[in-house]
């Protein structure tokens, strides 16, 4: 038992680990990072939300979101009305055009790590995943 404990939470943690640091290198030529990616790829491909909602969705922290949110409107690529509570979030024209590369990138690098598996392998995985993080959530009372 407590080797299944330990491949689970290793694997998942070095995944975890590997996909930021990923993320930031890949990042780097545009000088954004991480959490900024994410921001912006989920931004592109679900339209406008709130950071809430953002958060939500791409599983980031809310505080992280935040952050990049206010980084992301400074630097011209998120509208983000001055003041206003709760406000929607929107890609700018330079925006859109940064997050079409990320997409793209991203998509690159995701048939990349997974090109040694099949496609009903890959639907086995994501399932798996899919119940251990309902099982997680259910035991951490997380809806």
């Amino acid at each position: 038992m407590e080797e299944l404990y330990q491949k689970f939470t290793v694997l998942i943690c070095s995944i975890y680990r590997n996909i930021h640091k990923l993320k930031d290198k890949e990042m780097a030529e545009f000088g954004l990072k991480g959490t900024h990616v994410t921001c912006l790829y989920f931004l592109h491909v679900k339209g406008e939300m709130t950071a809430a909602e953002l958060s939500r969705l791409s599983g980031e922290d809310k505080a992280a979101v935040s952050r990049a949110v206010d980084f992301l409107a400074n630097s011209g690529y998120v509208f983000q009305a001055e003041g206003a509570y709760r406000q929607m979030l929107k890609l700018t024209d330079k925006g859109v055009e940064i997050a079409i590369r990320i997409a793209k990138k991203m998509h690159e690098l995701v048939a990349f790590v997974g090109s040694d598996i099949n496609e009903d392998e890959r639907k086995k995985l994501y399932k798996a995943l899919n119940l251990f993080d309902q099982n997680l959530k259910a035991l951490n009372n997380i809806e």
